[in-house]
């Protein structure tokens, strides 16, 4: 359970990045191909690490592809995927285990993602008003988008930091005392992702 300075600060950096998905900017850096690569920069030694980094990044990209936020619709967190994924490898969990994992807290954070957009109607609800009765003024307007952002970021901080704090011993106790089997059959998966990545990119990119 024990999480290291490091491992928290990252985290944190995860988090204020994800806020430009939805919240701040959309300047693309949330992004799975762009947050891999950059998580890699900060916390990988090596030039194959980093590259092994860059790929988490790409293949976690290519499989959300598909999943499109239309209407109530929300797709997994795709930040909180591959940060999960590159933060559980450079823990020593294994790269089968740590992609999956990774994915599995992307979509975990869909019916946490539901409640703070149902949660953040209030703060909509207080705009609202300020409007109506005339009572918006750029302090008040301001309060209400930081709580907004301060909420959105502690969930998604705390989300990935207990996440990580929970996987990673577990994950590396689990494998260890795995079948042989069943770890050859995780990794044999593991190598069929690049080519669905790449399915998923050629369905999206189709002519219609």
């Amino acid at each position: 359970m024990f999480v290291s300075l490091g491992e928290v600060l990252l985290c944190a950096l995860v988090a204020l990045l994800e806020l430009e998905a939805t919240s701040v900017g959309q300047w693309l850096v949330s992004r799975p191909i762009i947050l891999g690569p950059l998580l890699g920069i900060f916390i990988q030694a090596s030039a194959g690490r980093l590259w092994e980094s860059a790929q988490m990044g790409l293949w976690v990209e290519f499989l959300l592809l598909d999943v499109l936020p239309v209407g109530g619709v929300v797709p997994p967190n795709g930040a909180l995927a591959v940060a999960g994924a590159i933060l559980l490898q450079a823990r020593g969990v294994p790269d089968p285990v740590c992609f999956f994992l990774g994915i599995g807290l992307g979509w975990g954070f869909v019916p946490v993602e539901t409640w703070i957009r149902q949660y953040r109607v209030r703060f909509s609800k207080s705009l609202e008003d300020q409007f109506r009765d005339f009572r918006g003024t750029g302090i008040g307007i301001l309060k209400v988008l930081l709580k907004s952002l301060i909420l959105q970021f502690l969930v998604v901080f705390l989300f990935l930091l207990v996440g990580l704090a929970v996987a990673g011993p577990t994950a590396i106790w689990l494998w260890g005392v795995s079948p042989e089997v069943l770890r050859e059959g995780l990794q044999r998966t593991y190598e069929v992702v690049p080519w669905i990545g790449m399915a998923t990119l050629f369905w999206v990119l189709r002519p219609r």
